[in-house]
Formats: structure tokens, sequence, C-alpha cells
């Protein structure tokens, strides 16, 4: 006697639940790969942004030691990548500069020397670029406007 589960048709049956149940299964796990490498890469855009930030205070320490804070002024809307370099380490990303932004070609870092702007490219991904803007701030003490010997300065890192 013939059982149900030998019958050539619920063989069948099985087969094709089975290849569902693994397309389904591979589907969720590209699903989840994907939203988790977006995920990675804001963070690893937050660490850089972190490091320009922690660069630019070692950069004002070593301005101060040597009495130049008035020197820091001269790197607004600089590329901050040059003190990434110099106190930190450039990211693996970081494509160079570029006079336009048609020329980000890659995804990663970019300084495009006609905004004064780092540039995260997210290339064809269809997210939007972030900005970032290196500038020269100072406690205007006398509210003239004018950076001079009294007030603080510092270099920071916005969003634009």
């Amino acid at each position: 006697m013939k059982s149900t589960f030998s019958n050539s048709g619920a063989e069948t049956f099985r087969s094709i639940v089975v290849i569902i149940f693994i397309l389904i299964c591979m589907v969720s796990f590209i699903v989840y790969t994907s939203s988790l490498t977006q995920r990675v890469e804001e963070v690893s855009i937050k660490q850089v942004v972190t490091e320009m930030r922690g660069a630019l205070a070692m950069m004002l320490y070593d301005y101060a030691i040597k009495g130049q804070i008035r020197d820091l002024q001269k790197f607004d809307q600089d590329n901050p990548f040059v003190p990434l370099a110099i106190y930190r380490s450039v990211p693996e990303n970081y494509q160079g500069t570029i006079s336009d932004d048609r020329d980000m070609n890659r995804k990663g870092w970019y300084f495009n020397l006609s905004s004064r702007r780092a540039i995260y490219n997210f290339a064809d991904s269809g997210k939007s670029n972030q900005e970032y803007l290196m500038l020269f701030e100072f406690e205007d003490t006398n509210s003239d406007g004018i950076y001079d010997s009294t007030e603080v300065g510092y270099l920071v890192i916005v969003k634009s």
C-alpha cells in the first residue's frame, strides 16, 4: 500500500515549498545585508567627520603652543583633509580634489576646490551627497566683527 507522501504529486509539492522557502530566505538576507551596508556607510562617514574634528583640535593645540593661533584664520574654507593627513590619517576612500561635482565618478570623499567643501559621494546609490565645510570661527568679545589678538579663534567642521 502506498502512502500519501510517496505520491509523485506530493514530492513535487514538497520540492516547490522548499524552493519557495529558500528564495524567501535569500531575499530576506539580501535586504538585511543591504540595510546593514547603508548603516555601516553612515557610521563610516560620521567617523571621518569625527576624525576631522579631532585633527582640528590637535591643530588648534599645536598652533596655540607655538603662539600662532592667528595663523588658523588662513585655513578658513580650506581642505580639511590636509590637517587630517598631518594629525591623523586620510580615509582610504579619499579620492582627492576636484574642480567640479561632475568629476566625482566613484564612491568616496572629495574636496571641491570651487565650492570649498569636503563631499562624500554616494555614487549611483540614489542618495544625495553629504557636504562639509571647514570654517574659522572666533568669539567676537568686542563685537566689532573682526578677529583680533584678544579673541579666541578656532576651526570647525559644519555640515552644509
